[in-house]
């Protein structure tokens, strides 16, 4: 009786004889099939090796002469059927039996000699401006080279772009006595500038400008033809004429700033006006200038923005300027600038609290510059960000609590108000941090903590952070010299 199982395990076995025998007929199969392929394919691998072989070993022999004949040879001479026809005479051979190149033809050998000649004469004459040998030369040089293409174009001597160079320098020899005059005029003016004499030295560019613009529509093709450089002398020429306007607009800035310092409204105004005329004129008659200041305009146009508004806005600026100790050149604004302030002065308020009396913040580094920028026109006085060092002098004099995050505050408070006698220091620690003065990094310092700075803090924090940020915890106060 078969074992329970046996059956599957007999039926698996046979299954797998079944394939491995079918594998083994599949590779008869496949000999049989290319078996009598492989005798020719060995026959022609051995041709081809031998083949190679014979032309490796007689690869240095291509002409090995006829092996010499014996006496039993010459004895009987095979007579002779056709005399054999005269074959033309071979060049003779160069290195492994290549022809040698046809000999040169003497005139071109003779003419190659001549450009040859002719351009070094050329060369040397131009480093030695000797305009007149330089000329001869380059023109024996062309002769020589229009020669050589009449007789050959396509001879290894032909040189199609040297008859553009030469062009091209006879145009530039024809050109100099222009080339000349245009340094000539450009020397007087820059003289002249540096001596501060720029009516002199505007009709020295004008000169140079039409010298060089006649050089170039004259001798386009020639290497001092410069096709900018009428417009650069017209820059130049436009700023010398506009140095006398532009510097008595600066003069005049300067009056109505000292008229500024000392309250006298009535005439600092009026140069202000004056000033911003005399830049409107020269912008109009000079507008390529390079002297006109933008920024000075600017400064001015804020100023004439609104004239009857200067008394009150300085008020506003100075009446919370408490003198800053150990400086008694120097008084810082003894609270935060209110919003109310920056908003007189900047046009606009960026705070997240709004309010008149509460500090402004959201403002950049920059923003907090430009406001003191503003401030110096108003007041006619360098005002400026503090730096640490002032900061920490106005804190050892503050006498209020700071305002920190410990006294139950969660935004900032409104700034004290102005009160008989010199105002107190307030808020240099806690309400918000303040910009500090800062160099051309890109980060600035913030200092005094804000409203969110623990209680019982007993160092000024400092916060490190880019120029650009608008933090509701930042503000900034202002030192007027």
């Amino acid at each position: 009786m078969t074992p329970p199982g046996f059956e599957k395990r007999t039926s698996l076995s046979d299954a797998k004889e079944s394939v491995r025998n079918a594998a083994l007929r599949d590779r008869g199969e496949w000999w049989e099939r290319f078996a009598p392929l492989l005798g020719p394919l060995a026959v022609l691998v051995l041709l081809g090796f031998t083949v190679g072989l014979v032309v490796w070993v007689r690869r240095d022999r291509p002409n090995r002469p006829p092996p010499a004949r014996s006496s039993a040879d010459t004895a009987f001479p095979e007579p002779a059927l056709i005399a054999p026809a005269p074959v033309a005479e071979q060049p003779a051979a160069g290195p492994r039996g290549v022809p040698a190149p046809p000999p040169e033809d003497p005139v071109l050998l003779a003419l190659r000699q001549q450009v040859l000649a002719a351009r070094r004469d050329a060369e040397a004459a131009e480093a030695a401006r000797d305009w007149p040998a330089a000329t001869r030369a380059y023109g024996a040089w062309r002769e020589a080279q229009q020669a050589i293409h009449e007789r050959e174009p396509a001879s290894r001597y032909a040189d199609w772009t040297a008859l553009e160079r030469i062009t091209a320098a006879l145009a530039t020899i024809e050109a100099q006595p222009l080339a000349e005059r245009v340094a000539g005029h450009r020397k007087q003016a820059e003289a002249a500038e540096a001596r501060g004499d720029f009516a002199a030295a505007a009709p020295s560019w004008a000169a140079a400008r039409d010298a060089q613009a006649e050089l170039n529509a004259a001798f386009p093709r020639s290497r001092l033809a410069a096709k900018d450089l009428p417009g650069e002398l017209e820059v130049r020429r436009q700023g010398a004429a506009s140095a006398a306007v532009v510097a008595e607009a600066g003069r005049e800035a300067g009056a109505a700033a000292a008229a500024l310092r000392e309250r006298r409204f009535p005439a600092a105004v009026a140069a202000v006006r004056s000033a911003l005329a005399r830049l409107d004129a020269a912008r109009t008659d000079f507008p390529l200038s390079r002297r006109l200041d933008p920024e000075l305009r600017r400064r001015l146009v804020f100023l004439d923005r609104a004239p009857a508004d200067l008394p009150a806005l300085q008020d506003s600026l100075l009446e919370r300027l408490a003198p800053l100790p150990g400086a008694p050149d120097r008084r810082l604004l003894a609270s935060e600038v209110p919003q109310r302030l920056y908003e007189r002065v900047m046009n606009h308020n960026p705070s997240q609290r709004q309010g008149p009396f509460f500090p402004v913040e959201s403002v950049s580094w920059t923003e907090a510059v430009e406001f003191c920028l503003r401030a110096s026109l108003v007041l006619g006085r360098t005002v400026r960000l503090p730096d640490e060092a002032e900061h920490r002098a106005a804190l050892r004099e503050q006498r209020g609590s700071p305002r920190l995050a410990g006294k139950g505050l969660a935004l900032t408070r409104a700034v004290p108000e102005v009160r008989g006698g010199p105002p107190d220091f307030s808020d240099l620690l806690g309400n918000v941090a303040e910009w500090l003065a800062a160099g051309e990094e890109p980060q600035a310092r913030a200092a005094g903590g804000s409203y969110l700075t623990p209680e019982g803090a007993t160092e000024m924090p400092l916060l490190q952070v880019a120029k650009s940020t608008r933090s509701p915890e930042i503000g900034f106060r202002y030192v007027v010299e």
